[in-house]
């Protein structure tokens, strides 16, 4: 009996000894921080148990005792609770903090930037070249997209606001068009009814189309409400606007880099030197201050503006204060033609003329007159 009692103390110090020592071992391996001098970013594949996660977290030398974090995820019952996704590992972890983050799915968040003036052939340009979106939009229509993202039409154009977004890896592309979507329309929204009076707009839709033209159209924040205004005013007196960046866009692939009088002539949608009014859609995703300018455009009389090489715009309000404007910046960098003695330019080069002639292109340029009388519309 003497012998049992001792072989009973003697277990029962042997597992007390072991347990102390398990609890030693289990509170330096849970509260030791891991194997890290740098950040390191891992990924938790969908449907990853937690024996793969602990031999990744191991090949990668983050991890040294990968079954004592199997164990530990066992014992708190956290094994199947993993959330696929990036994490982002700093120094000073420890594997207790990187169980509670992959558990409670604290995944690193990816950005995604939607540029000022971008149009949607960028944007998906964009989105193509992320690794970290799932790619959906490749296999669908566009009026699949646009009944994805809630948007009543084939062509959202313009309707993307610039932003950037934030998403974690694997989300499909769509998603971050419909929280840009969603964005434009609430800022669309909530400026509309604070536009000013009198504006030659039928609706939302068609000051987006201004503001897209006022965003490829300037880059200077001061300029912005005065391009809006120049707009407007055209569009009141039934001017042609004759705005360069649309017919650009309705140019698309074949747009040189170099805008010619060809080019002016070809009659698509876009062409403002040949169709009034707006064009039928945004030419690219207008950014915030070009919204708030469309709503709100310079009072004043200017109707021309030409661009004086350095990112500023000279803004006049007659015909032949504009050609002086033209006569100023422009004319002086033209080559000659030696193939035309009517026409001392090179055609393909400056289309801020419109179709103007003989007379009234020498009177531009500073040149003897032929006879006849300038029409004084727009150029």
């Amino acid at each position: 009996m003497f012998l049992l009692r001792r072989l009973f103390y003697l277990l029962l110090l042997i597992g007390c000894l072991i347990l102390i020592s398990f609890a030693f071992l289990w509170k330096n391996f849970v509260y030791t921080p891991l194997s890290l001098s740098k950040s390191e970013i891992i990924y938790v594949a969908p449907g990853s148990s937690i024996f793969s996660v602990a031999n990744m977290l191991d090949s990668k030398g983050i991890l040294q005792r990968p079954k004592m974090l199997i164990f530990f995820a066992h014992l708190l019952h956290q094994e199947k609770k993993l959330k696929a996704g990036e994490y982002k590992v700093d120094p000073g972890t420890t594997p207790k903090e990187l169980l509670s983050k992959i558990v409670q799915g604290k995944v690193l968040l990816r950005h995604f930037t939607i540029v000022e003036g971008w149009t949607l052939k960028q944007v998906y340009a964009a989105i193509n070249g992320n690794q970290y979106l799932s790619h959906t939009i490749n296999q669908l229509m566009p009026i699949e997209i646009s009944k994805k993202i809630g948007f009543n039409g084939e062509n959202f154009e313009g309707y993307l606001y610039p932003d950037t977004y934030l998403f974690a890896r694997g989300v499909a592309d769509v998603i971050i068009i419909k929280k840009a979507f969603l964005s434009m329309q609430k800022n669309l929204t909530k400026l509309w009814p604070t536009r000013a009076q009198g504006l030659p707009y039928n609706d939302p839709y068609s000051a987006l189309i201004v503001a897209s033209l006022i965003e490829k159209e300037t880059a200077q924040p001061s300029e912005r409400s005065k391009v809006a205004g120049v707009i407007v005013r055209r569009l009141q007196k039934k001017m042609l606007l004759q705005i360069d960046a649309a017919v650009i866009y309705g140019l698309g692939s074949d747009y040189t880099g170099k805008i010619t009088w060809e080019d002016l002539k070809k009659d698509t949608p876009f062409n403002t030197y040949l169709h009034p009014g707006l064009p039928p859609t945004p030419i690219a995703m207008p950014s915030l201050p070009s919204i708030i300018a469309a709503l709100h455009p310079e009072a004043g009389t200017a109707l021309f503006y030409v661009g004086r090489g350095d990112g500023t715009h000279e803004f006049t309000v007659s015909l032949d204060q504009h050609h002086a404007a033209i006569r100023k910046y422009h004319v002086g960098h033209l080559a000659p033609d030696d193939n035309d003695s009517k026409l001392p330019l090179r055609k393909d080069y400056i289309p801020w003329f419109g179709e103007l002639n003989g007379y009234q292109l020498n009177l531009l340029l500073g040149l003897p007159s032929e006879t006849g009388k300038v029409n004084d519309s727009e150029n």
